[in-house]
C-alpha cells in the first residue's frame, strides 16, 4: 500500500528530527507529528518503557501507533530504530517518502552521550555498531540529506518535502 500524505522523517538518535519537526510545526503550514513525543504523550518516557517494559514492549507500541498515524500528518518523524521494525521499514520504503538526516557518528555521539536516551547507558561503541547495523537501512531510502548545520537540514527538508508533492 502506497501512502499517499504522509513523509517520513528518519535518522540515527541525535540527527535532529525532533528539532526539526518542532521548527516546522511553528513555522509552516505542515502538519507534523514526532512519533516519540506521541507515544510518550500516551505512554510515559521511553526511558521508562524501555525500563519497566523491554525494548521489544517499546517496540510493539512504536509500531501499533505508527500504524495509527500514517496518513494523518504531512511529515512524520520516526524514532531512530524504527527502521529496524520490518513492517515500518517496509511501509516506508514504499511509501517514496522517506527522509533520512544523515549526520557523522561523532556528532551524533556528541549531541547524545550526556542525555537519558535508553540505549546511551551501554556506551558509545554500543552506540556505534547499532549506527552501523542502522546505516543500510537509512541510506536506502528514497532522499538522503546530509546535514552540516541545523539551518541547512532545516531548508534541506522543506526541499525535500517539496519535491514530495
Amino acid at each position: 500500500m502506497k501512502t499517499n500524505r504522509s513523509n517520513f522523517l528518519c535518522g540515527f538518535m541525535g540527527a535532529g528530527k525532533s528539532t526539526l519537526i518542532k521548527e516546522i510545526n511553528s513555522k509552516e503550514n505542515i502538519a507534523c507529528m514526532d512519533l516519540d513525543l506521541h507515544i510518550e504523550n500516551l505512554y510515559g518516557p521511553i526511558n521508562k518503557i524501555f525500563e519497566d517494559k523491554g525494548e521489544n514492549y517499546f517496540r510493539s507500541i512504536e509500531q501499533e501507533e505508527f500504524f495509527k498515524q500514517v496518513d494523518k500528518f504531512d511529515l512524520i518523524a520516526l524514532g531512530g530504530g524504527a527502521v529496524e521494525n520490518n513492517e515500518i521499514y517496509q511501509h516506508i520504503l514504499k511509501s517514496g517518502k522517506a527522509i533520512y538526516l544523515e549526520v557523522d557518528f561523532n556528532i551524533l555521539w556528541k549531541r547524545i552521550e550526556n542525555s537519558n536516551r535508553p540505549l546511551v547507558k551501554f556506551g558509545k561503541e554500543s552506540i556505534r555498531g547499532l549506527f552501523e547495523k542502522r546505516i543500510d537501512k537509512y541510506q536506502s531510502l528514497q532522499h538522503v540529506l546530509s546535514i552540516s548545520s541545523e539551518e541547512n537540514s532545516y531548508t534541506a527538508l522543506l526541499n525535500a518535502l517539496e519535491l514530495n508533492k
